[in-house]
């Protein structure tokens, strides 16, 4: 087992032992944490979308939990309902959302012309 396998082990059983006492930010730390460590883990992906599609209060994901994520929309034993959540809270917590926004009341062509420079690729 590599160290990061061992650390996602860890992680995950950190998770269950957070959930399994009611506390469900711990669960969420430590179910990402594992995610983040070892994506490819089914066990991983079904723990952390279990519990962020009951919990909240996140403004923003790290790179290589939003990353494992992306990996884990592909899965198709996986109920993504989760995500949904995840995608609504990030987007309006994202500073560009707000810049688009305005962006969208101008002219057609300045949109245009931002789409085609993938101004916005980051929602997709």
């Amino acid at each position: 087992m590599t160290a990061d396998a061992a650390s996602a082990a860890d992680a995950y059983r950190n998770g269950l032992a957070a959930r399994a006492a009611g506390d469900l930010k711990g669960a969420l730390s430590g179910f990402l944490m594992a995610l983040a460590l070892n994506p490819d883990e089914p066990a991983h992906r079904r723990a952390a979308l279990d519990v962020l599609g009951v919990t909240s209060g996140y403004k923003t994901l790290p790179d290589a939990v939003l990353d494992a994520l992306r990996r884990a929309a592909s899965d198709p034993t996986l109920d993504l309902q989760p995500l949904s959540l995840v995608v609504k809270t990030l987007c309006e917590n994202d500073a560009r959302l707000a810049e688009m926004e305005r962006a969208l009341s101008g002219p057609a062509e300045d949109i245009e012309q931002r789409i085609a420079k993938g101004r916005w690729d980051w929602l997709l």
